[in-house]
């Protein structure tokens, strides 16, 4: 995606999410560091990538990504490293808003010392982006039900979206209408669970 100037990664067999996400963080962080060092090396591949931009890349994919995309492998590494790290602060918001902060110290613990968890964040896969978009899916569920504003409904919206673009799970979306009836039998009105709102956030849902 990065060398062709597109979005289509030719084989993935995921949803767009984990591509994209790798994208933007190769196009906007990562390049322009190894662009410059590059520069800084090869003073003389200024004048070609100022002459030929388009195919730079393409060019130089070897002295850019490495041999067999050896370098942006590692890269793709750091990320998952850091979701990870990520899911772990947002495991502890989760156990600290459903209970207190010490229940969520001992999970964020607990997750930050799982097998399976470190073993997947060492690693460019989908475990580890899948696991943060879906408990920050379950984080907005929760914030859903502790107010059922629409500020918080289009939250949730955008989060199922999300987790849904990263894996083809649609366990957060049962979270979701839980929590919706929840608030629809605690209003004891039957029309209050066919309110708007929870289609606003399941359109949401489908076009993020």
């Amino acid at each position: 995606m990065v060398i062709n100037g597109d979005f289509n990664p030719r084989r993935f067999d995921y949803p767009a999410g984990i591509s994209l996400i790798y994208y933007f963080v190769y196009s906007q962080f990562i390049l322009p560091i190894v662009l410059f060092k590059i520069f800084l090396q090869h003073p003389v591949y200024i004048i070609d990538f100022i002459g030929n931009a388009g195919r730079f890349l393409d060019d130089h994919t070897v002295e850019i990504f490495g041999k067999g995309g050896m370098y942006a492998l590692f890269w793709s590494r750091h990320i998952t490293a850091i979701l990870g790290a990520i899911s772990v602060f947002v495991t502890y918001l989760i156990g600290s808003r459903l209970f207190d902060k010490k229940a969520g110290l001992f999970a964020a613990f607990f997750l930050a010392f799982n097998y399976r968890h470190v073993y997947s964040s060492h690693f460019a896969l989908s475990d580890v982006p899948n696991s943060l978009f879906a408990a920050l899916a379950f984080l907005s569920c929760l914030f859903l039900f502790k107010k059922n504003s629409l500020k918080n409904y289009l939250l949730t919206g955008l989060f199922l979206g999300l987790s849904f673009s990263i894996k083809y799970q649609i366990f957060p979306v049962f979270t979701f209408l839980f929590v919706h009836l929840y608030w629809g039998l605690k209003q004891r009105i039957l029309r209050a669970i066919f309110d708007k709102k929870v289609f606003l956030t399941l359109f949401l849902m489908s076009l993020t």
